[in-house]
């Protein structure tokens, strides 16, 4: 899928109109070989790569990404006598927003993020995909509105003043990422997945143009022998719909999406790629199963494992692509990934979504859950809680009131999902962070998604919560970082939006063990897998790298953010990390917390401690930890 990257710029009124357009589209200058084009059109400036006009030269519209059913959309408006290329996602969309105005959102599918001048009505429109495979940034400040493919690209114009959000920081520690429309930079937002901004004149909306939700409404009453048939074509029609033409390459995990991925590659191609990455002596059984997959298609694959001696090689870097920070280290292997690949091929595919849509993670089994405190809450009837349990608590202690309301509110089996899966859960955050944990309450975060209480399915409703924040938030973000600073063209079939849709309708249990994880997915590869592989269980790993602390050079480099800026301004304490150098032995999550604290001191660096340029500065790891 080609990618370029826009940006955009409101200024005051047309004399005040800059050239910072030039600085953001330099620092998106790695998302496309293209050269930029640059549109004025009154206090507006734009860039894109293409840019394109109607013929009144009244409408503009950019592109990041492409539209996958831009050659049926494209005939349906041939069919209405409106002449566009088919072949060209950029015109389809020119010409379905002066057909159908904004409600051409609806009728547009793949990954994208997108912007709409019509300048007869002085209205800017911005959207983003249904799943947020591509990421699109906005800021409204006193005097100018900007919005850009990428945090930096807003930050280099220096009109976003560099100020760090404590409640996403405080998110980030407690999930491991930043998750919905927060960013790190206060006042910078996200557009969120499935959303557009429409401004037009000084009003301006945030509306939902789909919704995930309203699919889990209506369950499919389907047989599962048809569930496998429907899901064998969708994902039979994604591949051949968007396999170019030359080699191909695959991001096979161990997985039984990527898996199942590789196999309908194979299938459609003759000519294969396979890469595997993982850490040394770390996830050994996941490459040993990768390997598994790749001899049972016949694939050639390339294997590479991240050795205590690389770990921190292109950190950096990598953290200035990523743009947010994400405290997962398997951003690690998902960068090799797609250097690996790029050296032999311009396409990937992966099975990117396949856990949150098709339960193939652990995470879900409710073995793990526990409904604590709150659960013996919510057996209190309602009218105990309303007439009773509430006045008394606001008459001797509105605190207590307040808390009391909240946990009625809140699903516990849904709270407990998020605390379970929490990398600082709150007891953590408050030692970590005294200054960052006031501005973060997983509870309140919960009541963000009113949406939940139409999934009746306990495992659906996690699932959901994944789908709206782990998956674009951590996962996709880096995939679609990395692979596109690499050339790559990248596609995941799960996040086609009819197995998104379709896999929403699909029956959820009320329970689930381990080893019925994936349980769709099996019947599709049953005759291609030996058991062992269908039924290998897809495993959290809390302590995952922790023994890599024992190792002198790593443990001092983490030793090093004593002198970190987050320590010296009180982001962090530096009671905690003086403790958890000393005893990490005996805590879980002990490398990802220290990993967490390194990246968002580097991030700080790069972000927040010096002036954004469109271009990376060149400092090493040892330079930059130890700056203030």
């Amino acid at each position: 899928m080609p990618h370029a990257g826009i940006a955009g710029i409101s200024y005051p009124d047309a004399l005040q109109v800059d050239t910072l357009i030039h600085r953001m589209m330099e620092a998106l200058s790695s998302r496309s070989p293209h050269s930029p084009q640059f549109k004025n059109e009154g206090r507006y400036q734009f860039g894109g790569a293409p840019l394109m006009a109607n013929e009144k030269n009244t409408c503009f519209v950019a592109l990041d990404g492409e539209f996958d059913n831009r050659h049926a959309l494209g005939n349906i408006l041939l069919d209405l006598g409106v002449p566009c290329d088919p072949h060209s996602s950029v015109s389809v969309l020119l010409k379905a927003y002066e057909t159908w105005g904004i409600h051409c959102l609806e009728h547009l599918s793949g990954p994208f993020a997108l912007f709409i001048y019509d300048s007869a009505q002085d209205t800017l429109i911005l959207a983003r995909d249904r799943i947020g495979q591509k990421p699109l940034y906005w800021f409204e400040g006193h005097r100018h509105f900007l919005f850009a493919s990428e945090l930096k690209a807003l930050l280099s114009t220096g009109l976003v003043p560099q100020t760090p959000a404590p409640d996403a920081l405080a998110m980030y520690f407690y999930f491991g990422y930043i998750p919905q429309d927060l960013t790190p930079i206060k006042g910078v937002n996200k557009l969120l997945p499935g959303h557009y901004l429409i401004a037009t004149g000084t009003k301006m909306q945030v509306l939902p143009y789909w919704s995930f939700s309203t699919h889990f409404e209506h369950e499919t009453s389907l047989p599962s022998h048809e569930i496998t048939h429907q899901l064998h074509h969708l994902l039979e029609d994604n591949i051949t719909r968007n396999l170019a033409k030359g080699s191909a390459g695959c991001f096979v995990s161990g997985g039984l999406g990527s898996a199942t991925v590789a196999h309908y590659l194979k299938e459609a191609h003759p000519d294969v790629q396979a890469f595997t990455v993982g850490f040394e002596g770390q996830n050994e059984a996941d490459i040993g199963a990768a390997m598994q997959v790749c001899e049972n298609l016949s694939l050639e694959q390339t294997v590479e494992r991240i050795t205590p001696q690389t770990l921190f090689d292109h950190l950096v870097k990598m953290i200035w692509t990523l743009d947010e920070p994400i405290a997962d280290p398997q951003f690690l292997a998902t960068w090799r990934l797609c250097s690996l690949a790029s050296t032999k091929t311009r396409q990937v595919f992966s099975g990117m979504g396949s856990d949150e849509l098709m339960a193939g993670h652990n995470r879900y089994s409710l073995a793990e859950r526990d409904s604590g405190m709150i659960s013996r809450v919510k057996l209190i009837p309602k009218p105990v809680i309303d007439y009773v349990l509430l006045p008394l608590s606001k008459l001797f202690n509105k605190s207590a009131a307040y808390n009391l309301l909240k946990a009625y509110r809140t699903d516990p089996s849904q709270f407990e999902f998020l605390r379970h899966n929490a990398l600082f859960d709150e007891v953590q955050l408050a030692s970590l962070s005294p200054k960052l944990v006031r501005y973060f309450d997983p509870e309140t975060f919960l009541h963000k998604f009113h949406h939940l209480d139409r999934i009746k399915s306990t495992i659906g409703a996690y699932m959901y919560f994944d789908v709206k924040t782990r998956l674009p938030d951590q996962y996709i973000l880096q995939y679609e970082r990395f692979t596109t600073a690499f050339g790559l063209d990248w596609d995941s079939p799960f996040l086609d939006r009819t197995v998104v849709e379709f896999a929403a309708h699909l029956p959820e249990p009320e329970s689930l063990e381990e080893n019925e994880t994936a349980s769709y997915l099996k019947p599709l590869v049953a005759s291609v897998f030996p058991p062992p592989l269908l039924n290998r269980p897809k495993k959290s790993r809390p302590n995952f790298l922790s023994s890599w602390l024992n190792i002198p050079s790593i443990h001092a480099t983490f030793s090093q953010l004593r002198q970190s800026s987050l320590v010296e301004t009180g982001v962090i304490s530096k009671e905690w990390l003086e403790s958890m150098l000393l005893h990490y032995a005996d805590r879980r999550h002990a490398f990802q917390q220290l990993w967490s604290v390194l990246v968002l001191e580097i991030w700080f660096q790069l972000f927040i401690n010096r002036p954004v340029h469109p271009t990376m500065p060149q400092v090493t790891l040892d330079q930059m930890i130890g700056e203030k």
